[in-house]
């Protein structure tokens, strides 16, 4: 959350806990573009919406613009299985 936080004051964001959807992209975007991992992005989505969430804010995670973008990420780099 304090990296989610951070990032969001960086780039011009007000209260995180009303943060939109086109923020969170922001958000996993800049993870994907450092190189983190598939199931890394996916960890932090699922701990900053659900964090919102709690807080009585809305349901990003069901929010069009995440599902594509995650979608998005998995056509270009799909995650490993452990097989």
């Amino acid at each position: 959350w304090k990296l989610f936080d951070s990032w969001l004051q960086a780039n011009g964001g007000g209260n995180p806990f009303d943060a939109s959807p086109a923020d969170v992209a922001g958000y996993l975007m800049s993870l994907k573009d450092t190189g983190k991992a598939h199931s890394t992005v996916l960890q932090h989505k699922s701990a900053v919406c659900e964090t919102i969430k709690s807080a009585g804010g809305r349901d990003i995670s069901a929010d069009r613009t995440i599902q594509r973008l995650l979608k998005g990420f998995a056509k270009i780099a799909p995650p490993k299985t452990n097989s």
